[in-house]
């Protein structure tokens, strides 16, 4: 494997699956997570198989340092006993407990250019609305029709590809690396999430680590 779990994180701080026991096992190694039901790596929150309707989407998670701590913790001991896995600038990863990873900021699209929205304000006085649940379908603006819909989700993410491609064409076109996590590889007493031990911990359950997950992924992501 290339990949390990996605571990989720709440303002800095790593909450799951389990107990993030696996940064202190593996290190910290990028994790990755898919949604195709056929697969072994829709883990942690296998309770969205089904339900994104995105063609291949995958989720990937980079470890930072002082992963046991919220941000404005994240100084002193822990930045040498937790260093993260971001590699210098311009240092290739090497595997090390410091360098699992590198990334370069290329650039970025905003929602108002991904929609076609000149101006909000002017949407909304217009009665515009960027979609509508119960129509599926926005008001003004058609980015998000059939929202569930898998030929316009494809569609979607060819737009963005494109639009992104035409703002940057100085960037190469790269391919997402394949997501090859395996839940029952990964974690050896499975359904048990610890790396030493076959009897479970109180409260450290492979459900009650799932529900952790998802309830620190709303909080980030709201």
């Amino acid at each position: 494997m290339n990949f390990g779990v996605v571990n989720t994180y709440d303002l800095g701080k790593c909450t799951g699956p389990f107990d993030c026991e696996n940064l202190q096992h593996y290190g910290p190694v990028v994790g990755c997570e898919t949604w195709d039901p056929d697969q072994d790596n829709n883990f942690p929150h296998g309770q969205w198989v089904g339900k994104n309707l995105y063609p291949n989407a995958s989720w990937y998670s980079l470890p930072g340092k002082c992963s046991s701590k919220k941000f404005w913790d994240q100084q002193g001991e822990c930045t040498q006993t937790e260093p993260g896995g971001a590699c210098p600038l311009g240092i290739v990863p090497t595997g090390s407990h410091s360098c699992t990873y590198t990334y370069q900021k290329v650039g970025e699209l905003r929602i108002s250019e991904i929609e076609n929205i000149s101006s909000f304000e002017h949407l909304i006085e217009g009665g515009g609305r960027e979609y509508d649940r119960a129509t599926d379908k926005g008001v003004h603006v058609h980015f998000w029709d059939g929202i569930d819909d898998v030929d316009k989700c494809q569609r979607r993410i060819d737009a963005v590809n494109l639009l992104f491609q035409r703002k940057y064409p100085e960037q190469p076109i790269l391919t997402d690396p394949a997501c090859d996590f395996s839940l029952r590889k990964f974690y050896p007493y499975w359904p048990i999430g610890s790396f030493h031990t076959t009897t479970p911990a109180p409260g450290n359950s492979s459900n009650s680590s799932e529900n952790a997950s998802e309830s620190s992924t709303k909080e980030e992501t709201e």
